[in-house]
């Protein structure tokens, strides 16, 4: 009797599963006298398989940190609110002439594109920490602070434009601290 024996790789997926085969044959001769024959040998498998690895699932996820809320800067807080209506522009131009003089003209026409001769105006958008206010929208409370009307509401039309004259004077008569010139 012969035994063969072999090795055959069956592939299922990703794993491979060696199986060992023992097969055995006999060399029986075939009778054909009427006698039954001897039974054909059958090859017997053996088969071993070797222990399979159960497949694992592994899953990767990125950790993304949380952004941290980065604090916004605050608006500084507006100017009090304007005391009383408008003057009428009249009144205005004449307080404005007797302060200013021979600069009269050049200072209505700076009040004029500064404020709409307002003296309720107000700029709500911040200028280095202060708002625009009044007629002349002097810097409240940074640059009105500095002048002799602090203790003034910017709003009031006298005050304004009493402390614009100061800062005008203090200039060397200029304009350079507004956005509209004359």
């Amino acid at each position: 009797m012969k035994f063969l024996q072999g090795c055959v790789e069956v592939v299922c997926g990703k794993f491979a599963l060696p199986i060992v085969l023992g097969l055995s044959l006999s060399s029986a001769p075939i009778h054909v006298d009427g006698q039954k024959p001897a039974a054909t040998p059958t090859p017997t498998p053996i088969a071993t398989p070797s222990p399979t690895p159960e497949p694992t699932q592994v899953v990767l996820r990125k950790l993304v940190p949380t952004p941290t809320p980065v604090p916004q800067p605050t608006t500084p807080p507006a100017p009090p609110a304007p005391p009383a209506p408008p003057a009428p522009s009249g009144g205005i131009v004449d307080m404005i002439n007797a302060t200013f003089g021979s600069y009269g003209p050049g200072a209505v026409r700076v009040a004029t594109c500064e404020s709409g001769l307002n003296p309720n105006a107000i700029n709500p958008n911040p200028i280095a920490g202060s708002h625009p206010a009044g007629l002349f929208q002097i810097l409240y409370p940074s640059t009105w602070n500095g002048t002799s009307q602090s203790g003034q509401s910017p709003y009031n039309a006298q005050a304004n434009i009493q402390a614009a004259h100061e800062i005008f004077v203090r200039d060397g008569n200029s304009w350079r601290e507004w956005a509209c010139k004359p």
